[in-house]
């Protein structure tokens, strides 16, 4: 199975020049000028390589923050694929992309609607390789900007032992090939 995404280490130096380059009259440029409160610092931000991602979401883990990911690799005839919004996206140098962490994704050939590693032939380069940012979607200036809104149950949220996602009052899963949500097992 291919991993959806690796973590690879990056220096400040490299995240320093990439700063620089996409600097130019962003929300984010004017955040760090100090002329706008509407984006939170990016503080959490890695660089990634994607090769193939079954079908998953990543409200567990990062239920509390939005995905930034922009894409730094020239199109290998990959799609991201939203299901549940019905939306896909062109991966490509220069896209940008933020995202709920609840939403089921997947990193796809371009014309495919499912998920299958057998896609993905060693001999073919489909790497992409990626800027991430968490956003802190409970800041509420991100929260606003977003235009993010909770749907909390209660009696579930006082109890919580990890990250949940629920589905009909009972805990969700994402088919890894077609990202339908499910009950969990």
């Amino acid at each position: 199975m291919v991993d959806p995404y690796r973590r690879l280490g990056a220096s400040q130096k490299f995240l320093a020049h990439i700063d620089r380059k996409l600097a130019g009259g962003t929300a984010r440029s004017d955040y760090h000028r100090g002329q706008s409160r509407a984006v939170h610092p990016l503080s959490c931000r890695w660089v990634m390589a994607c090769r193939g991602a079954r079908y998953h979401h990543d409200g567990e883990q990062y239920g509390s923050a939005a995905f930034c990911n922009l894409f730094l690799s020239e199109d290998k005839g990959l799609d991201l694929p939203f299901p549940s919004t019905d939306q896909r996206i062109t991966l490509k140098r220069g896209t940008a992309v933020i995202f709920d962490t609840d939403q089921p994704h997947a990193v796809v050939q371009r014309g495919c609607d499912s998920f299958s590693a057998a896609d993905f032939a060693r001999d073919q380069d489909f790497t992409q390789i990626l800027l991430t940012w968490e956003l802190p979607i409970e800041d509420a200036n991100v929260g606003r900007t977003l235009n993010v809104i909770f749907d909390i149950d209660r009696p579930t949220s006082l109890r919580p032992e990890e990250g949940q996602v629920w589905l009909s009052g009972a805990p969700a899963a994402v088919c890894p090939e077609s990202g339908c949500w499910h009950r969990a097992d």
